[in-house]
């Protein structure tokens, strides 16, 4: 048996760095793609105009890939992780910007009087073509018009990148605002490509819509670049097809069958699925939770599953009632309906290995733990599993059924205070000899989880044994 579940944990840790790889590798190739075409493109432009076809290309790939990361896509962010992939989401927008305002530096360098066209209310005289002729179809196809559109997306995703580090107030006007200037943004490149009508011959494919006979043979000799074309036409299907996946899908419905009061302020809810069972999940790995269907309308928020993998199709989530929309959940009862997007994350051990284990966690972050240690405990798991939270003195979530676990398993239980997480402290809970061949899972507040980072750091635990999973 012992080799059987080191052959599966193998083979899952392949398939988890499989998955990392062929998404690194999409977006290496969606990235160096357009540079490869333009070198292989029929249409000969002087350098000036040939920097700034480039740089728009590259600044719309990051601009899809910065809308793709977040969209919820399991395999990604169980390859990668939430937190990787916010890391990755918000690097790539600041990348996207930064190449954003290289394509209108390329506009204003190639010819100076394009300055103008970042005035489309101010300049008088229409300001000089870019790249290619104007579109002759209407007024707003001049270069005012295209101008006001890759205007509009360079300020939205601009104060998209310089806001996103700055969230103050309430998560859900954030959000709502977020996402208005994301829309802004991609309305406003989709509209800037299309009415400059370069690499896509806008009035060929309008002659084409409307059934001219000879729109075939236009929108063929109309297109400078044909292979950039259709690179950017995947790319518009693609954030399409996203888009519906992330906002016209359904999430589950569940039925609340039970309501556990842990503490005052923490309650836990027992779910049952209407329909389809809940995706089989991970010890460790969360869902979106919200209180209606519509992700429009209705707030949804990231909550841990802490229940047992064994308990399905019941799931459970235990949650600490701190803002308004955790305080609603307390008023939820039996019968009441609730909607779940998951399971997601990558915060989940492999059950088969048998390498000790370390859960560090603070507060609400025991959630997370205690699907773990449940799980182990059905299983009869036969590794070591040291249990450390940092807590208040006598605010200890799950206590008495910690204590039980700790009868059922090799589970070892210890407590301290924010005050005592430092190295000496925990150079006396962890064993010198197995510290560097021990995983670590750390989950809690943001200010807690890189204390203990630091910590396991400086008593020389490799970086790679540590797994975080911040909340808040």
């Amino acid at each position: 048996m012992g080799g059987l579940a080191c052959l599966y944990a193998q083979a899952r840790l392949e398939v988890r760095s499989r998955v990392q790889l062929a998404w690194t590798a999409a977006f290496v190739v969606a990235l160096l793609l357009p540079i490869v075409l333009r070198a292989v493109s029929h249409e000969r432009q002087l350098f000036g105009p040939e920097l700034i076809t480039i740089t728009g290309l590259l600044a719309t790939v990051l601009i899809v890939a910065t809308v793709v990361l977040p969209s919820r896509l399991r395999s990604l962010t169980r390859a990668l992780g939430i937190e990787a992939v916010l890391r990755y989401h918000r690097a790539l927008g600041l990348f996207a910007a930064l190449f954003t305002l290289a394509h209108a530096a390329a506009v204003i360098t190639n010819n100076p009087r394009g300055v103008g066209l970042f005035l489309p209310f101010i300049s008088l005289r229409a300001p000089p073509q870019t790249v290619a002729p104007v579109p002759l179809l209407s007024p707003l196809l001049t270069p005012p018009g295209r101008a006001l559109f890759g205007l509009l997306a360079a300020v939205c995703l601009v104060l998209l990148s310089v806001l996103s580090g700055r969230r103050q107030g309430r998560w859900e006007r954030w959000r709502r605002w977020h996402l208005a200037a994301t829309f802004g943004v991609l309305l406003g490149t989709a509209l800037h490509i299309l009415l400059i009508g370069h690499l896509i011959p806008t009035p060929a494919v309008i002659d084409l819509l409307l059934g001219d006979p000879l729109g075939g043979l236009v929108l063929r000799s109309a297109t400078q670049d044909p292979l950039a074309a259709a690179f950017l036409v995947i790319l518009a299907l693609t954030v399409l097809s996203v888009g519906a996946w992330r906002w016209l899908s359904r999430p589950a419905p569940f039925y609340v069958v039970g309501t556990r009061r842990v503490t005052e302020n923490v309650t836990s809810l027992a779910l049952q699925p209407m329909g389809r069972a809940f995706r089989r999940f991970r010890p460790g790995q969360f869902a979106w939770l919200r209180l209606a269907q519509s992700p429009l309308l209705s707030e949804e928020h990231p909550i841990s599953l802490s229940s047992a993998v064994q308990d399905r199709p019941l799931i459970e989530f235990t949650i600490k009632h701190d803002g308004d929309w955790t305080s609603r959940l307390r008023r939820v009862r039996s019968g009441d309906v609730l909607y779940v997007d998951g399971p997601h994350g990558s915060f989940t051990p492999n059950m088969q290995s048998r390498r000790g284990l370390v859960l560090i966690a603070a507060g609400v972050g025991i959630t997370p733990m205690m699907s773990i240690l449940r799980t182990a405990a059905r299983k009869h798991a036969t590794r070591s599993y040291r249990l450390i939270t940092i807590n208040r003195p006598g605010q200890q979530l799950f206590h008495d059924e910690l204590v039980q676990l700790a009868t059922m398993m090799d589970l070892s239980l210890f407590e301290v205070t924010r005050e005592q997480v430092t190295a000496e402290r925990f150079d006396d809970l962890l064993p010198r000899v197995l510290r560097e061949q021990l995983e670590y899972y750390v989950c809690g507040p943001v200010c807690l989880v890189h204390d203990a980072e630091a910590v396991l750091a400086e008593l020389g635990v490799p970086q790679r044994r540590v797994h975080t999973e911040l909340f808040g």
